[in-house]
């Protein structure tokens, strides 16, 4: 599924959009801030998110994380 996401993205009849590709516990808070826009993705594991977007959602303080403010 991220080949797709990234081939739709980059299509040569898309212009003005700069795909930056990052790993969850690589994202910085100003790669956040600096963005358009996001698309996120994970494996499927009993429904839960993956251990290293939630870390990213939770630990980056450009992001309102649900379940830390739920605690």
């Amino acid at each position: 599924m991220f080949e797709a996401v990234v081939s739709g993205a980059t299509d040569p009849e898309i212009e003005g959009v700069e795909v930056v590709r990052r790993a969850a516990l690589a994202v910085t808070a100003s790669d956040f801030l600096e963005a358009d826009g996001y698309i996120l993705g994970t494996p499927a594991n009993l429904g839960y998110i993956s251990g290293a977007l939630k870390h990213l959602s939770c630990d980056n303080p450009a992001i309102t994380c649900s379940w830390r403010s739920a605690a």
